[in-house]
């Protein structure tokens, strides 16, 4: 078998697919940013960049420019490394050369190109102003561990009649900096008491009473305002009991106001999906339709479009059905993979020669076995098992009342 045969054959086959779109996105980034004829250079960041260089080795093992140690970003750099291993494996990855590119760990994503070769990032917070190719944010995990989940998640799912479900409308997340849109949900009255709504944790804030105040400022909100954001402070309810709820709210994050990873973790729970209104986008968004897959809402529409679905069998079968088949099509461990397929075999054609000095770090056991290569700092985030994996980021509760503290939850 010639280097880069199998994965190339799993790329042409899912491109031959109703998905098709989404991979030729790839190529019009590539068809922009390094027009065809030049070849692309390997990854350069300056040490300040907002980002890091990654490099793929010829048989999938994983190098960072750049070891985050103890700094915000070095969780995501560390589920990123595991989940581009999990990619490698899933393709039986196999090139003639090493390649790279730099990667926006940011969640707004990345305005400029962050130095020489591409830039991707997780999300893009204004898409009109984005320089990056999107790529699945981490926090998939790797197409595997996705995959193993999605189908548990779906048998939870399953064994839940609609007729037993709870009809509140389930919403929990993080209070920071950028939750606005939060803080106009949490501020809503709900008469029918149709909402389970509540904040679990507090980024950028030492509470989130203090949080609660500061967005009631920034939004000049009258004082009893204040008070009702204050008293919506609820557990985390895990992931496997969304199925409990016939409906499951999305919101953009609490740090900026970007994408909240929350969005994909809703599409395999039987339910029907509601999504606030907002402009972030992440790699998938673009296939999404508003009334078939999911329901887009405001704070002035969400309570009597809530009551419309409700009142409506037919809408809620479509809905349902749309959202299963989307989370089938679009987000499956195949998918994952394929998105990022596109991204090697462009770059394992047409870019220079990217192999690192060993100046970053690796997790990678046979690269940690020559000693040029440094361990990076966190790499037992990356080695964590599946379930210790979910708990980490906060799909189970840590604790019976779990404050965890991120704020793209």
């Amino acid at each position: 078998m010639q280097p880069g045969q199998t994965w190339r054959c799993l790329l042409l086959q899912f491109v031959s697919g109703a998905s098709a779109d989404r991979i030729r996105g790839v190529a019009r980034y590539f068809r922009v940013a390094f027009p065809k004829g030049r070849i692309i250079p390997a990854c350069v960041v300056a040490a300040d960049a907002p980002g890091a260089c990654v490099y793929v080795s010829p048989s999938g093992e994983i190098v960072h420019g750049r070891d985050y140690g103890t700094a915000g970003d070095a969780a995501k750099q560390m589920l990123l490394d595991n989940f581009l291993r999990g990619v490698t494996a899933r393709l039986r990855y196999n090139a003639t050369r090493w390649i790279s590119l730099a990667v926006a760990y940011g969640a707004s994503g990345a305005t400029a190109p962050l130095g020489r070769g591409p830039t991707v990032a997780f999300a893009a917070k204004d898409p009109r102003h984005s320089e990056a190719l999107l790529v699945p944010n981490p926090f998939f995990i790797s197409p595997d561990w996705w995959d193993a989940r999605t189908e548990a998640w779906l048998a939870a799912a399953h064994k839940r009649p609609w007729a037993t479900r709870d009809r509140r409308v389930l919403f929990r997340g993080s209070c920071g900096p950028g939750a606005a849109a939060r803080f106009d949900l949490m501020a809503m009255p709900d008469p029918g008491s149709r909402l389970d709504i509540g904040f679990t944790s507090v980024d950028g804030f030492p509470s989130i009473d203090k949080c609660a105040a500061a967005l009631a400022a920034a939004a000049s909100a009258p004082p009893e305002t204040d008070g009702l954001v204050r008293e919506r402070v609820a557990p985390v309810v895990p992931t496997a009991n969304f199925s409990r709820y016939r409906y499951l709210l999305h919101l953009p994050g609490a740090a900026t106001g970007s994408y909240s990873r929350n969005l994909q973790f809703l599409w395999s729970h039987g339910a029907v999906v509601f999504i606030w209104k907002h402009d972030a986008v992440e790699w998938y968004y673009a296939d999404l339709v508003d009334g078939v897959h999911y329901v887009s809402v405001t704070a002035e529409t969400l309570l009597e479009k809530v009551a419309s679905v409700d009142a409506d069998s037919e809408m809620r079968r479509a809905l349902r059905r749309g959202a299963r088949r989307f989370a089938r099509k679009h987000l499956s461990g195949e998918a994952l993979a394929a998105r990022w397929a596109a991204i090697f075999d462009v770059l394992a054609t047409r870019q220079a020669d990217a192999a690192p000095s060993p100046v970053g770090c690796t997790c990678d056991a046979a690269l940690l076995a020559d000693r040029r290569w440094v361990e990076c700092s966190k790499c037992a985030i990356a080695r964590k098992r599946a379930g210790a994996m979910a708990k980490f980021i906060g799909l189970v509760p840590r604790r019976r009342w779990d404050l965890v503290r991120s704020a793209d939850w």
